[in-house]
C-alpha cells in the first residue's frame, strides 16, 4: 500500500484481492467491475457491471508539527463514486448493484479505520451522495474521503 499517494492506496484497497470489492449476482455468480483512478467510461461496462473511480482529488493541507518541519500531517481529500450502468438481461437489479458496491466500498474502508496501515492516521468518509443520470442510463453515487497521515523528512 502506497502512504505517498493516497489516491494509489484507496485503489489498491478496493481491488485488494481478498478484501476488495467483490459483489455478486443474483445466481450468485461474481459481477465483474473495474476500479481505476480515470473517471468512468461507458464503453467498460460492454465487459463489466461497474465502476469505481477514485478521484479527482478535492483537496490538500498540510501543517508542520515540530520545529524545523522534521515532521508533517497531511489530510488528502478524494472523491470515490460507483457507476452502475442499467443493463437489461442480467441476473440484477442495478439499484440491488449499488447498494452492494456502496457497503462493499464500506467494509474495505471501514478496515482501514479500524485496523490503520502503519502511517495512515485516519480514514473518514462522509455519507453517500446519489447523483444518478438517467439520461445516460446511469447510477452513480459519490462518497468523499479524507485520508490523514503523517510524513517524517528522511535523515
Amino acid at each position: 500500500m502506497s502512504l505517498t499517494n493516497p489516491k494509489k492506496l484507496i485503489i489498491d484497497l478496493l481491488k485488494d484481492a481478498t478484501n476488495g470489492v467483490k459483489v455478486y449476482d443474483d445466481t450468485p455468480t461474481l459481477v465483474p467491475g473495474v476500479v481505476s483512478a480515470a473517471w468512468y467510461d461507458k464503453d467498460i461496462f460492454a465487459t463489466v457491471g461497474w465502476q469505481i473511480t477514485v478521484g479527482p482529488s478535492l483537496g490538500s493541507s498540510a501543517r508542520v508539527m515540530d520545529l524545523g518541519a522534521l515532521h508533517k500531517d497531511y489530510d488528502d481529500v478524494l472523491s470515490v463514486s460507483i457507476w452502475v450502468l442499467e443493463k437489461r438481461g442480467v441476473n440484477y437489479t442495478p439499484e440491488r448493484l449499488r447498494f452492494d458496491l456502496i457497503h462493499e466500498v464500506d467494509r474495505a474502508l471501514y478496515r482501514v479505520i479500524n485496523d490503520p496501515i502503519s502511517g495512515i492516521d485516519h480514514v473518514n468518509l462522509s455519507g453517500w451522495l446519489d447523483r444518478d443520470e438517467p439520461e445516460n442510463e446511469i447510477l452513480r453515487s459519490d462518497l468523499t474521503v479524507v485520508v490523514e497521515y503523517r510524513k517524517s523528512k528522511p535523515n
